[in-house]
C-alpha cells in the first residue's frame, strides 16, 4: 500500500525526538531507555516513542507543538511546512 508523506520531514522529526531523549538521558547522568515502535493499523502506520525520561516540563507543554519552540536557547529551531 503506497503511503503519502514527506520522508525527509519524517526523518527530521524522528531524529529530533531521539536527540531530545539522548540529551535527557545525559542530563540525568544515568542509563536510560528509548523504545521506538511502528505499528500498522488498517490504512495507517503509528509510530510510538516511549522513554523513561522526566517528560516535558510543565512550562513547555502548551508550546511543544509550536514549530518555533525550543527546549533550550541553543537548540535548533524547527520549521514546519504545510
Amino acid at each position: 500500500m503506497p503511503a503519502a508523506f514527506d520522508r525527509q520531514m519524517l526523518g527530521r522529526v524522528l531524529i529530533n525526538i531521539l536527540r531530545n531523549a539522548a540529551q535527557a538521558i545525559r542530563e540525568k547522568k544515568t542509563s536510560g531507555r528509548v523504545d521506538v515502535t511502528v505499528q500498522r493499523q488498517r490504512d495507517a502506520f503509528i509510530i510510538a516513542v516511549d522513554d523513561d525520561g522526566p517528560g516535558v516540563p510543565d512550562e513547555l507543554r502548551n508550546s511543544i507543538f509550536d514549530p518555533t519552540s525550543r527546549r533550550s536557547p541553543t537548540a535548533p529551531v524547527s520549521v514546519s511546512r504545510s
